[in-house]
């Protein structure tokens, strides 16, 4: 339960997504294949799938072996139309693979005869052979199509799931490996300090009780758009929750995210609960439109602030508190967007101890 909980805690947005997707997957065959389906119009007998086509070339020539009118042949064989209307004229062969299919399904001598007069008369290359004895074995007919609509439905869900289901585990798969490479210390362009994910030297920090149990630094840089750091906090071998900063809040376009906002987060196991913390640019945190907006992100005692630095915003939980500072932070320029709007790079050291 505990593990689910922190992959969520982690991973919210990616599982709703793929949810809400799922879902509109779901719903989107319903509504096609059960609600609104496709309906055929004006079909021949030359859209029949080949063994309901022998069936019903069987039965016209039954008919007319019976009755001789060639024009009621022809017009429920849809010969009279035109060459769009039914494959069969558009392509003469498939007409005859029909009259086959129906001479593999016939078992008497007298229809085999039938079919051969109405093939002759609609001058078709089929010439069977009717010096066969009656009751030869004849080839199998193919077994018809499945027309289930619930088990093609379950069928193509189940392939859907699968497919999400495989999509999410290398998504989070992927995610682990590079926070793992970044935790390891891999090289750093030059800009503020700190590493994203390198762990930091323990230090004292006045008014607490004990040394901090995770000390960590995460370095925003613009264009990276899929920037959410988590750190786990451990007492020796127990785990007792997790932190991180992850993006908040994007402005404007292009090719990447213009980020106005990052917010910082704890996870504590013990009263199973998110505190959320959101720095904003200065411009954000001026604007009333973009500041309500980024109030509503605030969680579990958390606050909205501006993001300056040295400035320290602490986040506590039952068991725990972090300590984040704002080591660092660089404005972008740009001459779509205001002055201050969104960040170039930002740096927050964050140190987790126990209460």
């Amino acid at each position: 339960m505990l593990t689910i909980l922190k992959i969520f805690e982690e991973h919210g947005k990616t599982i709703r997504l793929l949810l809400g997707v799922l879902i509109g997957l779901i719903l989107g065959f319903i509504i096609a294949w059960g609600i609104w389906p496709v309906q055929w119009k004006d079909a021949t007998p030359g859209h029949l799938h080949p063994v309901y086509q022998g069936y019903y070339i069987n039965a016209v020539a039954q008919e007319y072996q019976q009755t001789g009118r060639l024009d009621v042949a022809k017009h429920k064989l849809g010969l009279d139309l035109d060459e769009k209307a039914n494959p069969w004229l558009k392509e003469p062969q498939t007409l005859e693979e029909g009259f086959a299919q129906a001479l593999a399904q016939t078992e008497s001598r007298e229809m085999v005869i039938a079919l051969g007069r109405l093939a002759q008369d609609l001058q078709v290359n089929f010439r069977p052979d009717v010096t066969a004895p009656e009751a030869t074995t004849t080839p199998e007919a193919e077994t018809p199509p499945s027309r289930s609509f619930l088990g093609n439905l379950l069928r193509v869900l189940g392939y859907l799931i699968i497919a999400l289901a495989v999509a999410a585990l290398l998504y989070l798969l992927y995610s682990r490996w590079v926070e793992k490479r970044r935790a390891a210390g891999q090289p750093e362009e030059a800009g503020l300090a700190g590493a994203y994910g390198r762990p930091m030297e323990e230090a004292v920090v006045e008014g607490e009780a004990a040394p901090a149990l995770r000390t960590v630094s995460a370095t925003y840089r613009e264009g990276d758009d899929f920037f959410n750091p988590s750190f786990s906090i451990e007492d020796g071998t127990e785990f007792l929750g997790e932190c991180g900063v992850d993006i908040s809040y994007a402005i404007g376009s292009g090719d990447h995210k213009k980020v106005t906002a990052l917010e910082i987060w704890l996870f504590d196991k013990s009263d199973i609960k998110t505190v959320t913390t959101v720095l904003a640019s200065e411009y954000a945190f001026r604007d009333p439109t973009l500041r309500a907006e980024l109030a509503a992100k605030v969680a579990s005692g958390g606050e909205l602030r501006q993001m300056l630095p040295n400035d320290e915003v602490v986040l506590e939980t039952t068991a725990l508190r972090v300590r984040a500072t704002v080591k660092g932070v660089v404005y972008a320029v740009s001459d779509d967007l205001p002055e201050r709007s969104y960040f170039k790079e930002a740096n927050v050291e964050l140190r987790a101890y126990r209460r």
